[in-house]
C-alpha cells in the first residue's frame, strides 16, 4: 500500500487513472466511501471548514470523468441519497444546507422543504438580493436561517 498527496484536483484524477488495483480517496484520514472505479462518489465540490475553502471529491471526480473515468454520485442532489435515508411517507421533510447546487437543489427534487443556511458555502455571494441568488441556481429556498451551530 501506498499513499499519494496530489496538490490539484487533475493531479489526484491522473493518479487515480494510473493505479492498476482499488484505489481509495482519504481525505484528513477518513475514507470518504469514493471509490472510482467500482464505488460511489460523493458529489460535493467544495466545502468550508472555517475559514479555508476545500476541494472535496465531486472535485476529483468530475476530473477523472473527463479523463474518461466512470463515477456513480452518491450524495445531495441525486435521488439515490434521499432513497437510502429516509422513508418520507407520511411525514414532512425538511432538508436544511448551506449549498444550493446540491443541498437545496435535492430538496427542491424530492419536494421536500429546505432552510438556507447563509453563512456557508455562498457566504461571499451578494445576499443582499437573496431571490437574484436563487434564480442563479434556479431553486427555491422555502426558509432561511443566518447559521446553525451544533452543540452538545
Amino acid at each position: 500500500m501506498r499513499y499519494e498527496t496530489p496538490t490539484t484536483s487533475k493531479e489526484a484524477a491522473v493518479l487515480l487513472a494510473k493505479e492498476k488495483g482499488i484505489a481509495y480517496v482519504l481525505a484528513g484520514g477518513t475514507d470518504l466511501l469514493v471509490r472510482y472505479r467500482s464505488g460511489m462518489v460523493d458529489p460535493d465540490l467544495i466545502v468550508d471548514r472555517g475559514e479555508t475553502r476545500e476541494y472535496c471529491a465531486g472535485s476529483v471526480a468530475k476530473v477523472y470523468e473527463g479523463l474518461g473515468g466512470k463515477v456513480k454520485y452518491f450524495g445531495k442532489p441525486y435521488p439515490m441519497i434521499y432513497q437510502k435515508s429516509s422513508n418520507p411517507e407520511n411525514k414532512k421533510v425538511l432538508c436544511i444546507g448551506d449549498n444550493l447546487n446540491t443541498d437545496i437543489k435535492g430538496s427542491n427534487i424530492q419536494n421536500f422543504d429546505s432552510l438556507f443556511i447563509l453563512n456557508g458555502i455562498h457566504k461571499n455571494e451578494n445576499q443582499n438580493e437573496l431571490n437574484k441568488l436563487f434564480e442563479k441556481y434556479e431553486v427555491n429556498v422555502n426558509y432561511i436561517q443566518e447559521k446553525l451551530k451544533w452543540s452538545k
